[in-house]
């Protein structure tokens, strides 16, 4: 995660994972990729610039106003303050998706934390 945080204006802004926030994450998201966890422990949540990443991951239907059967299956993680949010998708192996201001899911960003981070930051 060096490479990000190189790029980052304020890492100190950033706010790292304790081994219990950890374990609740793990408690209410059972299978959420280790990669994730790491960058919280590592990197930690905040605002990254141009994403901001949340302190656990969000079931999209408690943020989301429509009741879309399929929200109900993603985790949201962060959000690039302009309505767009990214989250798992725990129907497909936690996949990280895009969730549209209107509610719509884009399946295909990545298929892992990592790689989406990564790309993002790129």
């Amino acid at each position: 995660f060096d490479d990000i945080l190189n790029n980052l204006d304020d890492p100190s802004s950033l706010t790292k994972l304790t081994e219990s926030d950890i374990a609740q994450i793990r408690d209410r998201v059972t299978d959420v990729g280790e990669d994730y966890i790491e960058f919280l422990r590592e990197v930690g949540y905040g605002n990254l610039g141009d994403l901001q990443i949340y302190n656990r991951p969000t079931p999209a239907n408690t943020l989301y106003p429509n009741d879309d059967e399929r929200l109900r299956s993603i985790y949201l993680f962060g959000d690039d303050f302009q309505g767009y949010s990214f989250g798992f998708d725990s129907t497909n192996d936690y996949r990280v998706v895009e969730v549209s201001p209107s509610g719509e899911i884009d399946r295909s960003v990545e298929p892992l934390f990592l790689d989406f981070i990564t790309e993002y930051f790129g």
